[in-house]
């Protein structure tokens, strides 16, 4: 740039006439029609236009870059995703079905299972999994490249997955067991009071349950250990899910109720009491305040605020031709 500048001589243009666009007046080397910023001083030129020193734009530009790579690669690893579809199982329909949170339209994502009834999804890796009969199984989130995960497991019922944890678990009539991503057993816990819904806490390092018959919600250390009745003397309990920002689990209860109480124990608070039937399934979105069921008895799932005010049926016989039991449900969000 020194040596444009001896090169070009500042200009001055005479009096009464237009400043020429293709003359360099400051004899920075830039006319007007090349891009200079200011043809009165040679001091600021492209690249240079901000500061008058050669330069610390092209530094504050390298910053931004890493800044927006930085971004870029928290998207991928670190930072939550809002969810965009509900996924559930249809018992007799013998699918997993998808429903789009905005719009409501609803597609099936795996067809020709036997008796799937529970669901759970890896939006990071890009996998749904499921509960079909006596094995727990996956597909890509578009339903292709079909694996199995665990096979001879008596009758799966629920399955829940964590990507930060790298665990798949699942219910049986009789134990609770989970896998890690590389396919190693990491707990398998017997229980008597018949497991169900399932749910994986990634901050505080906890696998929850419910047991239907013992009435039970139950809390372990990853490995099993530390098994804990958190809340006791409940009737037909089925689906479970966290909120871990706001420390609470949602849960159904057969036909009775949905309810709200905190992860350490405490007040129980009912959300809806009528209207159930055959209520399996339970999923929060935090995101857009909405509490998804599944009302199996009435062929729909449904959905409410949080205080039970608003209450809409979300996909129904309308979106489904022949639907007829829509067990577990669950949103596709990510939260790190």
């Amino acid at each position: 740039m020194l040596l444009l500048l001896a090169c070009f001589p500042e200009l001055t243009p005479p009096d009464g006439l237009t400043d020429n666009p293709n003359v360099d007046y400051d004899g920075d080397g830039y006319t007007v029609n090349e891009g200079d910023c200011d043809d009165a001083d040679a001091e600021r030129y492209p690249g240079n236009c901000d500061t008058g020193v050669e330069g610390d734009t092209d530094t504050d530009t390298d910053s931004d870059t890493d800044s927006d790579a930085d971004s870029d690669s928290d998207t991928d690893t670190d930072v939550a995703i809002a969810p965009e579809y509900l996924y559930f199982a249809e018992l007799h329909l013998n699918a997993i079905y998808r429903s789009d949170l905005s719009t409501g339209a609803t597609k099936v994502v795996v067809g020709g299972l036997g008796d799937p009834v529970g669901v759970a999804v890896d939006r990071k890796n890009g996998w749904v999994y499921w509960a079909d009969g006596s094995a727990i199984s996956r597909a890509t989130l578009e339903g292709g490249a079909t694996e199995t995960v665990a096979t001879d497991l008596g009758t799966a019922r629920e399955v829940a997955v964590d990507a930060t944890l790298e665990r798949v678990c699942w219910t049986t009539t009789t134990s609770v067991q989970c896998k890690n991503f590389e396919g190693e057993s990491v707990m398998d816990h017997t229980s008597v009071g018949l497991p169900v819904g399932i749910a994986l806490d990634p901050v505080n390092r906890h696998v929850w349950w419910s047991e239907y018959t013992s009435g039970k919600i139950v809390r372990a250390n990853l490995d099993g250990t530390g098994v804990t009745d958190v809340y006791t003397g409940l009737t037909q309990l089925s689906g479970i899910d966290l909120d871990i920002e706001n420390e609470r689990i949602f849960w159904t209860q057969n036909s009775t109720r949905l309810a709200v109480a905190p992860l350490a124990g405490g007040e129980i608070v009912d959300i809806v009491t009528t209207g159930l039937e055959g209520n399996a399934g339970i999923a929060w979105d935090g995101t857009h305040s909405w509490l998804y069921y599944s009302n199996n008895g009435q062929n729909q799932i449904k959905r409410v605020r949080l205080d039970g005010s608003d209450p809409e049926t979300f996909v129904s016989t309308a979106e489904v031709a022949g639907l007829n039991e829509p067990r577990h449900v669950t949103l596709d969000g990510y939260v790190p």
